[in-house]
């Protein structure tokens, strides 16, 4: 069974062997030294066995994820784990308990409030003295700033296109709308207030000025806002959509 160790306890084993060994010390020393590193480092790194038990927790993994490592000790790595990510979370360690290479990747994470993290993670099996591995070591990188920047630079790139594509169309049909309206002036004035047919070109008058001052407002358009719709669906709010509110 794989112990859980704080990595106090880990530096005291290392020093006890150190007291007890009188050969090998370079090699001590440099456990000493791995172990500083991995208590320290800013990413989380820990280890868990096959049944997702938590046996090991770095510092950066408190400060990752909120949890002390006393807390976190007593949990399984399920906890961490959003819904969405568990059977792909399953998925991989049952690769490493077979020996299978898993190389790093990209999945999500719970912090202790509840909070959705990108993470880029590393996973690592530890063998025991046969060669038989017997827990996994993962190291996790907070990626989800880099995410959000991400997301942000392709929404940039594909509303701009958008605003492009909109002056297009807008600009086709200034014309047309011109065209059509000017028209229907024309006929307006050629019938008398009497005519039934001078009331229907007035509506279409209107309705012609109408689409003339969406395309107006769609060439003016600095963001992209929607509003509530039918049936839970939503739509692009023109308006607030001009000045960014």
């Amino acid at each position: 069974m794989l112990r859980k160790l704080s990595y106090k306890q880990l530096e005291s084993r290392v020093k006890e062997l150190e007291r007890r060994l009188r050969v090998g010390k370079g090699d001590l020393e440099a456990l000493r030294r791995l172990v500083v590193v991995v208590r320290d480092s800013n990413d989380a790194i820990t280890v868990q066995d096959f049944k997702g038990n938590i046996t090991a927790w770095n510092r950066g993994a408190e400060r990752m994820y909120g949890y002390r490592e006393s807390e976190a000790l007593k949990m399984n790595i399920r906890n961490i784990v959003p819904e969405s990510n568990k059977k792909e979370a399953l998925a991989f360690v049952d690769r490493i308990s077979k020996g299978q290479r898993v190389d790093s990747f990209e999945t999500q994470r719970l912090t202790k409030d509840r909070r959705v993290l990108d993470v880029w993670l590393t996973a690592t099996a530890l063998m025991d003295e046969a060669g038989k591995p017997i827990a996994v070591a993962t190291t996790e990188r907070d990626i989800t700033e880099r995410k959000q920047a991400e997301r942000e630079r392709i929404y940039r790139e594909k509303f701009g296109a958008v605003l492009e594509i909109a002056g297009a169309v807008c600009h086709e049909l200034n014309q047309p709308l011109q065209c059509l309206f000017l028209r229907c002036e024309r006929l307006l004035n050629a019938v008398g207030k009497a005519d039934a047919r001078h009331r229907e070109l007035q509506k279409i008058m209107e309705k012609v000025e109408a689409v003339a001052e969406i395309t107006k407002k769609l060439e003016r358009v600095s963001s992209y806002q929607t509003r509530e719709y039918i049936e839970g669906t939503k739509i692009v709010d023109i308006d607030k959509a001009l000045n960014g509110s």
